[in-house]
């Protein structure tokens, strides 16, 4: 009976490790709570399907299962390869970091690594709706988050963090069947035997224009690019940290003007929609009764009117009291 409670207990430990970092498991199962820390060197990376909307439109739900299932077992074995751990899965959408919750130096290699294997790895999938190879855009952010376990029941291991914000913005800009990096990830590698092309300044939404680079090969090993019009950009050979920060244009006295009578007008309406309210919220409360009518006493009316003398009957002849005696 103790052997397979014993067994029992090791599959239960097995699936929390699969869930939480082992790390952080580890810490859980012995009753201890786990803090939340801050990691200032990671790499975080974010990758999403190509046209995943219109796949799922054009097939079953149980063809999008087994699409993201064949994909994600892929990703998950090269997490395993590359030492990167896998964060969550939001429909298309892959998470993975390299820093977390273990430090290290090569936080930004072993994204990288992934990165360029997690695309050929794609390209090996078949779309249910063309029966194509599917392509996916992938980027990655180096920087600093805060990391912790959220919630009691199914408790999450989540990021927080401008680096996270960041790394999504380098997959939504991000180009099909390549690898988007940041100028802080693309530094990190470039003297390390990375390749890199120089995408040149993009305006990043949310943060302003940006240099960034497309990460195309590693010391060691040679990949294909695809026939794109970005094979004619530039490889890079240093990278520009640089920054431009979007500023709003000063508004001039009669955009200020309009504004204030706008704001003026909204509100306004909204009073006017208050006071329809609240008068019609009273009138609920308090129902109108209709009182009844006092209608004037009817009276009775004789109407009088001569009768006509063709109608009149003659008067009535007087008879003699005496009685006439015949002989």
């Amino acid at each position: 009976m103790s052997k397979a409670l014993e067994i029992e207990k090791n599959k239960t430990d097995e699936l929390l490790h699969e869930m939480l970092p082992t790390k952080v498991a580890t810490e859980l199962l012995a009753g201890r709570t786990v803090d939340a820390e801050k990691f200032e060197n990671v790499t975080i990376l974010f990758s999403d399907i190509v046209t995943f909307t219109n796949i799922a439109s054009a097939c079953t739900p149980m063809d999008i299962v087994n699409l993201l299932n064949n994909l994600y077992q892929r990703f998950d074995n090269l997490t395993t390869v590359h030492n990167v751990y896998k964060v969550e899965t939001i429909g298309d959408a892959y998470m993975v970091v390299s820093g977390v919750p273990t430090r290290t130096n090569s936080h930004a290699e072993d994204v990288a690594n992934f990165s360029l294997d997690m695309v050929n790895e794609a390209g090996k999938v078949q779309s249910p709706a063309t029966g194509e190879s599917i392509q996916i855009r992938v980027g990655f952010h180096s920087g600093s988050v805060v990391a912790g376990v959220v919630g009691l029941k199914m408790p999450r291991y989540c990021l927080f963090g401008d680096t996270v914000n960041t790394s999504s913005r380098m997959e939504s800009h991000g180009i099909p069947a390549r690898v988007h990096a940041s100028p802080q990830s693309a530094k990190l590698l470039i003297d390390k035997g990375y390749v890199f092309r120089d995408r040149g300044k993009n305006k990043i939404k949310g943060k302003g224009l940006m240099s960034t680079y497309i990460l195309i090969n590693r010391s060691g090993q040679t990949y294909e690019e695809p026939d794109d019009a970005f094979c004619k950009m530039p490889i890079a050979k240093t990278v520009d940290m640089d920054i431009e920060i979007e500023v709003l244009p000063d508004k001039t006295h009669e955009d200020k003007t309009n504004e204030d009578k706008t704001n003026e007008d909204k509100t306004n309406n909204e009073d006017k929609t208050t006071e329809l309210k609240e008068r019609s919220k009273s009138q609920i409360q308090s129902p109108i009764i209709d009182k009844p009518v006092e209608r004037p006493k009817s009276r009775s009316v004789i109407v009088t009117r001569p009768i006509p003398i063709s109608r009149r009957q003659p008067p009535l002849q007087k008879q003699n009291s005496s009685t006439c005696m015949l002989s």
